[in-house]
Parts: C-alpha cells; sequence; structure tokens
C-alpha cells in the first residue's frame, strides 16, 4: 500500500513538472509577444478584419499582442493617438487629414474602408426626398463627409438648404432608436442595422456605399515619433490587416467569418450572414493590401475646404499619406 502511494506522489509529482514546464513555456511565448494597443470607433461589422486578425491567429503569428478597444466616436481614436494612448488608430480618413492640418505629427499609414457601407433607410410611406420636406433625418455630423454628401444629394434633387432638418449624430445605434421612437423620419444606418430596419419596413433612400465609392473612408493612423521607433511592429500589424482583408473576401471562410463577427456584435446571425453578402456581393469595402487612392483622397480633402474644414488643400501636409509601412 505504501509503495502504491509513493509510485502516486511520484506520477503527481511528474505531473505537476510537465504542469509547469508547459505554463513556463507558454508565459514565455506571451512574454516574447510585442504588446500594441490599437483604438476604433465602435464594435460594428465596419471593423470586421480587426476581429478576424484577433480570431484567426493572425496578431500572435506576427509576434504581436493587441489590445483593441473602441472609443464611441469617430473623434475618440485620433484623440486618443495624439494624446500617446494608443499606437494604432482606425478612423475615418477625414478626421486624421483635419488633425493633420492643425499640426498633429501622424501619419496615414494604411487604408482601411475605401466605400461608406450606409444607406439612408426612411419610414413607411417616404419614398423620395421630397417627403421629407419639413421633417427631421438623422445624419453624421455636419463636417462629416457622408453628412456633405447627403447634403449635396438633397440639393441635386430639388431640396433647398433648411428645407429639411438634420439631426446630427455620429453613432449608428442612436440614429436607429431615434427613427423607431419617432424623433426622426429618416436616419443613415450601416449593415447589419440597416438591414434590421428594411426588415422592419423602413424603406432605403440612398446607399452611400454606391454614392462616394472610391472616397478612403477609414484609415489606420499613426504618430510619427512612434513609428520611427516601431517601424517593424507597424508593418507587422499592418500585415495582419491586409491578410485579414484577404481571408475575408475567400469565400471559403464565410461560416467562420460569420462567427467571428456574431461573438462581437449583437445582432441576429441571419442579419450578420445578410451583412457578409451584401459586402461580398456588392459593396467590397475593405481594402485590398490596405491601399488609399490617391485621386480619392485628394477629393476628400477637397470636400473637406467645402465644408469648411480645411483652409485650403495646401493645410495638409504632403507627408500624411506614407506607404512605406505597407
Amino acid at each position: 500500500m505504501r509503495a502504491l502511494s509513493l509510485k502516486l506522489f511520484a506520477g503527481l509529482l511528474g505531473s505537476l513538472a510537465a504542469a509547469s514546464t508547459i505554463i513556463g513555456a507558454t508565459s514565455a511565448q506571451a512574454a516574447d509577444l510585442k504588446k500594441v494597443s490599437v483604438v476604433a470607433v465602435a464594435p460594428t461589422s465596419l471593423f470586421w478584419p480587426l476581429y478576424i486578425a484577433e480570431g484567426t491567429g493572425l496578431y500572435q503569428a506576427k509576434g504581436l499582442q493587441v489590445a483593441t478597444s473602441f472609443s464611441g466616436s469617430a473623434a475618440g481614436p485620433m484623440q486618443l493617438l495624439i494624446a500617446g494612448e494608443a499606437d494604432f488608430a482606425v478612423t475615418t480618413s477625414d478626421i486624421g487629414i483635419e488633425a493633420a492640418a492643425r499640426g498633429a505629427k501622424i501619419r496615414m499609414i494604411g487604408g482601411y474602408l475605401s466605400s461608406r457601407p450606409f444607406v439612408m433607410m426612411a419610414k413607411p410611406g417616404i419614398k423620395t426626398v421630397a417627403d421629407l420636406k419639413g421633417k427631421s433625418v438623422g445624419i453624421s455630423p455636419p463636417r462629416d463627409l457622408s453628412s456633405l454628401a447627403f447634403r449635396k444629394w438633397m440639393t441635386s434633387q430639388g431640396i433647398k438648404e433648411g428645407e429639411v432638418d438634420l439631426i446630427f449624430n455620429s453613432d449608428t445605434s442612436s440614429r436607429y432608436a431615434a427613427l423607431v421612437n419617432g424623433a426622426t423620419y429618416a436616419a443613415m444606418l450601416s449593415p447589419p442595422v440597416s438591414f434590421k430596419a428594411e426588415k422592419d419596413g423602413f424603406t432605403p433612400l440612398l446607399d452611400f456605399g454606391e454614392y462616394m465609392r472610391g472616397l478612403p473612408f477609414l484609415s489606420i493612423f499613426a504618430r510619427e515619433d512612434w513609428l520611427e521607433k516601431n517601424a517593424d511592429v507597424a508593418r507587422a500589424f499592418l500585415a495582419t490587416q491586409s491578410t485579414a482583408v484577404d481571408w475575408f473576401y475567400d469565400e471559403s471562410n464565410r461560416e467562420k467569418a460569420i462567427d467571428i463577427l456574431a461573438k462581437r456584435v449583437k445582432m441576429e446571425r441571419p442579419l450578420i450572414v445578410e451583412t457578409y453578402d451584401y459586402y461580398i456581393k456588392k459593396l467590397k469595402p475593405f481594402s485590398r493590401k490596405l491601399d488609399i487612392s490617391k485621386e480619392g483622397l485628394a477629393q476628400e480633402v477637397n470636400d473637406l475646404v467645402a465644408t469648411g474644414a480645411l483652409k485650403s488643400p495646401s493645410a495638409v501636409p504632403a507627408s500624411l499619406n506614407d506607404a512605406r509601412f505597407r
């Protein structure tokens, strides 16, 4: 009996030693990973590649341990980046352009979305923009280019400035809530919320993705001083995002991509499926190779001048669009 107990004790010691070795190896591997942080706008389908890079192990494969957070507004990621509280910011291109024009030492190191996956959804019975006269519409903030595009579109449809009451809000969920509770008669929504709205009986009026195709929507930014010290880390991070975009567009990954997003957003799976199919078959919003169209960027700068956000195109540093890391 004593011999058996000794054998069991020895076996237990052996198991503990093996477990200690495994834990030690895992800890050593984790210690070898370079810790970086990225801040994006909100946990929506717009940031699918971020979830893919995490969910498929792309970060670890590139030697990175990435902490991802969301600020809740388009301005938030840029503010945190400039303050040194994040290594990368993924936010609207116009926010970065304005910040650089005001003197922020940042670089646009990668394109993210080259189309705006938004649809203007209206209450049943509103079939054209003319039906919105005298009514309120939920739209992005006034200096946002989607807001500018909508106002241009209304003008092209014969609607004068002031004939529609624009309610500015940067969050899709809040705009949808206002639409549902009757505070607005139409709202700019992104998938899968726009698909939910359509199933609830609301009517699509304008597809921003088609209307504004080619203009850089979301981009990846980093600080100049950080890039000088961490060029290899920047290249590794951008490689994960480029690979994640390619992985997303490979339809053999369809079910896994849907599973990955389903864990991140609070939405019924059928709506996520519809969002994936819309992105794959029609919009194709994510930028291959993280490319940034020079022509599209120039147009965006000119549009910002038109909104009054910039005094002139020359206010934007020529070095802002930095392709060295992609």
